[in-house]
């Protein structure tokens, strides 16, 4: 049977609380293979994570934030399928989700109401209209009415029933009782069942199963039609016979081909991806398009099938008996399943914990897998429309996208037609000398890493790496000729953007994702080949206060340069102020003209040429879960994802200006100005500095965002004013400590803020990984002990060589934090010293860690290219008994 005509599995179950019945609830879905489960009053307090392998959860938590009501939905990751805004609400809780049936789109919907509260009819009303014209809701109504076969009628289920009569419903339900009560006096009725609209002649008749332990059963149907798998296509599929590739190939590769004009490198370069893609095709042993749902098979042991039937037995007995010893029978059984699966699931994880190895990386991806975030894009909200689909959200970023690809305004329009005039300007033709060898490819390809994403050709690394080498000349005379032409591909220009989500922002929120592209990779080859010819020419142009995107420097060297700053201004007892200024969208917003403007005089003829059409004309489309938005021009900025993009924003950024008598530290678009000397003439420098940057910015189309700047007062002294420093006509907002580079700064410079920012972080991925690193897991102790030293202890770890510091107290948390987690790790007793525990693993002690880090960091320093470090390590330093302040410094660490 095809993938197409498969039936889905779908399946309704009041819970009566999810979060203890996980191994019962993972058993019953192996079992029958379900594709979608829809979870009614799950109690699940919005702190509580619950994760089925997989799957897929949507969740509709109570509004009251704690374990009552909720409704979830399961569904396989198979599916294609479309989260909806769920409906949240005191009196009734719904989870959504929009999957393609019957060559229509369908909401199918997992409803709970807890029966003390009143719905009416209007509420019913609402809830089935916002569903549209084809849905299928199932739940626990809590309604009981004849017409779907309940014993009673209760007042809820009158209005339910007149609900649906008047709209036309198909109320689906099944010919036995879906609830028995925990009290025998009470009879068992119908409570779980479902309702739809254009759904009923493809379901089948409901099944009310023996499983679980609840009050109620649940139900499953089939419908007859399965939507399209979400997978997206793949050139490699394994098994791969790369043998069969490369001869495939060579057999393709045709070097007598014309590469004089613009068409014939366009027309190259298609046709070197697309024999690149059909050998690839040939030489995937399996289909490139599997819409197949994985297959499930039950491989429990026998006692616990044994113990399931035991348990369905029970239940039958005291369903048709009601007497209190069957129910104490019933209860015994599903205690003993219960148990049975969990020492079942711990045998299981014990067995895998055993399995890792750092050497093969299943270990980091373990660890990957328990600390990653995901990356669901949940339906978006703007104004007061939802787009829910993947196509509409694709569609509705690549039009934001557009409007943040555009210049900023013109503000001096003489200079902006100056530029244009410039640029327009013919060029002084040079000698042409510049070329690429086969062999210079070929190391450009084998440097590059296997595990960047390919763009929209899909073609990875890997087939790069085994080009044979027929191919890898034609390769090479495509790039040459992009070189003698001046014309970069078309195909090469188009990115596929994904959407990132901002730690921080709302889900939800349009402007809480950032782009990011995804280039064809023979294209990154070829800016990998052309970055060190053009470092001749514009390195020498970037300003030494700039450590962005540069060899040798990082954010700890100019965190270095900062601190000393602001630290010798407390010893000389003055007053120094900061500004760190926020650039507006500073990558997607580079004029493009203005660019050229720079690069013309910089570059040769044929560099500059070759830079000229490489951004012009460059075009991109959204992605969201396979779905692909219509391809947009981008206007402005320079390229994402790309290897020339950093160089270019660094020389669009090279002429800022920088004021005497101030400090200027530059990180790609992270701009921090630092004045010291009396409050005035601080003040007076920082302000003048904030002018001429405010020029700059207006003069080249770049925009400061005062608002998410910030301006800080670093000093000692007390009853001082407190700064007003303003950009353009906006007060730029004052604060006590500001975030720069990773590390936060406040007025004193004492790193409590910082230390307690990172131990938050670190005790959180600590939590994380406790399912690794407690005493009761299986993993070997050494591993253990690598978890920590690499992915817990870097969180506190960065930036040490400055905040190291602090004082004896804000260490000895950091130390009290280290203390705990090899305690963790290691099932130490109390009456264990740390010293000791730290010599038993071989873990250096935090005050061991800093003087080594700031030792090592001072080292790269003293024989750097840039003369701003080599001032800073050789600056003489007094011993900490002669200075006026008697605080630490880093360099006491020497």
């Amino acid at each position: 049977m095809t993938a197409s005509h498969r039936k889905i599995k779908l399946s309704t179950w009041n819970a009566r609380g999810v979060h203890n019945k996980y191994h019962e609830l993972s058993h019953f879905i192996i079992t029958h293979d379900l594709d979608i489960i829809l979870l009614t009053e799950t109690k699940l307090a919005p702190h509580r994570t619950f994760v089925l392998p997989n799957y897929t959860i949507y969740r509709a938590d109570h509004p009251s934030n704690s374990s009552q009501g909720g409704s979830a939905i399961l569904i396989k990751n198979t599916i294609a399928h479309d989260e909806q805004p769920a409906i949240v609400k005191e009196h009734m809780q719904v989870a959504k989700v929009s999957i393609r049936l019957f060559d229509r789109n369908y909401v199918i919907g997992a409803f709970y109401s807890a029966p003390k509260y009143r719905i009416n009819t209007a509420n019913f009303t609402n809830l089935f209209q916002g569903f549209g014209n084809n849905f299928l809701i199932g739940g626990d109504f809590n309604s009981k009415h004849q017409r779907w076969g309940s014993n009673l009628q209760n007042p809820r289920g009158q209005i339910l029933h007149e609900v649906i009569h008047r709209l036309s419903l198909e109320p689906i339900f099944p010919t036995e009782p879906t609830y028995y009560p925990d009290n025998a006096r009470f009879t068992p009725d119908v409570l779980d069942f479902f309702i739809g609209r254009n759904a009923s002649n493809n379901c089948s008749e409901p099944a009310v199963l023996m499983d679980l332990s609840s009050d109620h059963k649940p139900v499953m149907i089939e419908i007859s039609h399965c939507p399209p798998s979400n997978a997206r296509s793949k050139l490699i599929t394994h098994p791969f016979d790369w043998k069969q590739y490369s001869q495939c190939i060579e057999e393709l590769t045709d070097l007598r081909i014309s590469l004089k004009t613009p068409q014939d490198v366009d027309k190259a370069v298609t046709t070197l991806t697309r024999n690149i893609q059909t050998a690839a095709r040939q030489a995937s042993a399996k289909p490139i398009h599997s819409t197949t749902n994985p297959v499930f098979k039950n491989h429990f042991p026998p006692h616990i099938r044994q113990l399931h039937l035991i348990k369905k037995l029970c239940r039958s007995r005291w369903e048709s008996s009601r007497h209190p010893a069957h129910k104490t029978s019933f209860n015994r059984a599903s205690r003993e399943l219960s148990k049975a699966l969990r020492a079942t699931r711990t045998a299981a994880t014990s067995s895998e914990l055993a399995g890792l190895d750092p050497s093969d990386g299943s270990l980091w991806k373990k660890v990957q897998g328990l600390t990653k975030i995901g990356s669901r894009i949940p339906p978006l909200k703007v104004g007061n429309d939802y787009y829910c689909t993947a196509q509409e959200k694709s569609t509705i970023f690549a039009e934001q996208l557009v409007d943040q690809f555009q210049p900023n305004p013109i503000a001096n329009a003489s200079f902006n037609e100056e530029v244009l005039a410039a640029v327009e300007e013919p060029l002084q033709l040079s000698p042409f000398s510049l070329h690429f060898t086969p062999g210079q490819v070929r190391n450009a390809i084998q440097r590059s890493s296997t595990k960047k994403a390919p763009g929209h050709d899909a073609i990875v690394q890997s087939l790069l790496r085994a080009l044979p080498r027929k191919s890898l000349v034609f390769l090479t005379q495509i790039y040459n000729a992009i070189l003698r032409t001046g014309y970069y591909p078309k195909s090469w220009k188009y990115a596929i953007i994904t959407m990132v989500h901002k730690p921080g922002k709302p889900r939800s929120d349009l402007g809480g994702y950032r782009p990011i592209s995804l280039l064809p990779l023979m294209s990154k080859i070829f800016e990998r080949l052309l970055l060190p010819h053009l470092l001749e020419s514009l390195e020498c142009k970037i300003p030494v206060t700039q450590f962005g995107f540069r060899a040798l420097h990082s954010c700890i060297h100019q965190l270095h340069r900062v601190a000393e700053f602001i630290m010798d201004s407390f010893e000389e007892e003055e007053v120094c102020h900061g500004l760190f200024a926020d650039t507006e969208k500073a990558f997607d917003k580079v004029w493009i003209q203005g660019l050229l403007f720079k690069l013309k005089p910089m570059l040769s003829d044929t560099l500059y040429r070759v830079m000229l059409s490489y951004l012009d004309s460059r075009t991109f489309s959204v992605r969201v879960d396979g779905s692909l938005s219509a391809i947009k021009s981008a206007e402005a900025g320079v390229p994402q994802g790309s290897v020339l993009g950093p160089l270019m924003y660094l020389i669009y950024a090279h002429d800022q200006p920088v004021m005497r008598g101030a400090v200027v530290a530059q990180f790609a678009d992270d701009v921090a100005v630092l004045t010291k000397g009396s409050y005035n003439d601080s003040m007076a420098t920082l302000q003048r500095s904030t002018n001429e940057l405010s020029d700059w910015c207006c003069r080249w189309r770049t925009r400061m965002n005062p608002q998410k700047s910030a301006v800080v007062q670093f000093t000692y002294k007390r009853d001082v004013l407190q700064p007003s420093l303003r950009m353009g006509s906006v007060e730029v907002p004052q604060q006590q400590v500001v975030r720069y580079l990773g590390l936060h700064l406040d007025s004193k410079l004492i790193w409590h803020e910082h230390i307690t920012s990172v131990l938050q972080r670190a005790r959180h991925r600590l939590r994380q990984l406790s399912f690794l690193l407690r005493r009761q897991s299986s993993l070997p102790l050494h591993l253990k002990r690598q978890i920590y030293l690499t992915t817990i202890r870097p969180i506190w770890l960065y930036g040490c060589q400055i905040w190291g510091s602090a004082s004896s107290s804000q260490i000895r948390r950091v130390q009290t934090f280290q203390n705990r987690a090899l305690r963790m790790i290691s099932g130490a007793p109390w009456y264990v010293r740390n010293t000791q525990l730290h010599r038993d693993l071989q873990v250096p002690e935090v005050l061991e860690v800093l003087p080594a880090a700031y030792r090592k960091h001072h080292a790269t320093m003293a024989d750097h290219p840039n003369t701003l470090l080599v001032d800073l390590a050789a600056k003489p330093q007094q011993p900490r008994s002669q200075r006026r302040l008697k605080r630490k410094r880093p360099s006491d660490f020497l």
